[in-house]
């Protein structure tokens, strides 16, 4: 198999790419660098990864990566990533190396992988990034932060997505070179005015020792029609 199967670059307003079974790949089954739609006006303008299976050709691979080389270049902006399902042992379904702005991914399966979402280091300016009706099954964690979000950081949204089988919490924190602390306020700042930025995600996974803390006391907790098992059935 390839390092990448499939590069993509640059400007691609209303970019489809849509039903393909992705294999082997041993760095990224889609690399977006400088991915962005120029435009957003409309739905239909945002460029779609659409029905994407991706079966892995070495663990430490990602399924999709956005990321831009050089300072140039745009921050990848505008994109849907929807219906995919990523399968088999891999270190990311989706990876955010530096800023983006106005990124779905919903509608989605993560299965047995190390980490679903992983957020890259450096303090980077996240926007209205949204995680909505996705499953993570078998997976070590849903969701990484190599660092917390510069503030300006804006618009995070999980809804209604469902845990079973995570090996920790929700969302994690990885330290850079120094012990990180999770900012509960800052986070809570930062989060989308939709719903107050979460709604209704279920953690069925079982087996916690102790309640929820920081960020997932917010992602499950019941006021947001959120639920956590905390014993395995």
């Amino acid at each position: 198999g390839k390092d990448v199967a499939i590069k993509l670059t640059g400007a691609m307003t209303s970019s489809r790419i849509v039903g393909l079974t992705i294999s082997n790949f041993k760095k990224a089954g889609v690399l977006g660098v400088g991915l962005h739609s120029p435009t957003a006006d409309a739905e239909a303008d945002k460029i779609a990864l659409d029905q994407l299976i991706f079966h892995p050709g070495d663990p430490a691979a990602i399924g999709i990566a956005l990321r831009k080389v050089a300072p140039t270049e745009k921050d990848p902006a505008h994109i849907l990533i929807s219906r995919c399902k990523f399968f088999g042992k891999m270190a990311t379904g989706v990876s955010f190396d530096l800023p983006v702005e106005d990124v779905q991914v919903c509608l989605s399966i993560f299965s047995e992988l190390t980490t679903g979402t992983r957020f890259g280091s450096g303090k980077p300016v996240w926007k209205d990034v949204v995680h909505w009706n996705n499953s993570y099954f078998h997976c070590e964690r849903a969701f990484l932060f190599a660092d917390m979000p510069a503030s300006g950081s804006s618009g995070f949204g999980f809804f209604n997505n469902l845990f079973v089988d995570l090996q920790t919490p929700g969302l994690n924190l990885e330290a850079t070179g120094f012990e990180l602390k999770y900012d509960d306020a800052a986070f809570g700042a930062m989060l989308s005015s939709v719903e107050g930025g979460i709604a209704n995600n279920w953690d069925l996974s079982g087996g916690w020792s102790a309640a929820p803390t920081g960020f997932d006391k917010r992602l499950f907790d019941k006021r947001n029609g959120g639920q956590r098992r905390q014993q395995k059935t």
